[in-house]
């Protein structure tokens, strides 16, 4: 399997594994020191524990009607890779239905043989 395969198998996982609860499957693709940027930048979560159980109170609030990723672009520089993933989602919190749409940027780190999400970043309407 080729890097780039293997990048587009770790965003696979983070697509499919927050949205169905496998919270096991989504840590093993976050760094022990993983840092999630919000959008603007100005208030960020580190750790692997805080990241994930921003995933999960995202899903105890929200149903989760439709969600898309797209095709990521992605940049290769040896054991550093820096992606970009449009998405857009439609969820239910409350009364409420809403519809976003926006971009995920990554940066991923290859350890242990594998490549691991180091930072998140995202935008989003």
């Amino acid at each position: 399997m080729s890097e780039n395969q293997e990048l587009v198998a770790a965003l696979d996982v983070l697509a499919r594994a927050w949205r169905e609860g496998d919270w096991s499957a989504l840590a093993a693709v976050l760094h022990r020191e993983v840092v999630f940027r919000a959008p603007g930048g100005l208030q960020a979560i580190q750790g692997r524990d805080p990241c994930l159980s921003s995933y999960v109170a995202f899903m105890d609030q929200a149903e989760v009607l439709d969600f898309e990723a797209g095709e990521p672009v992605i940049d290769l520089l040896g054991d550093l890779a820096m992606v970009i993933q449009p998405w857009s989602i439609r969820y239910r919190m409350g009364e409420e239905v809403h519809d976003e749409d926006g971009s995920d940027l990554y940066a991923f780190r290859r350890e242990e043989g594998r490549w691991q999400l180091v930072w998140r970043g995202a935008t989003g309407s």
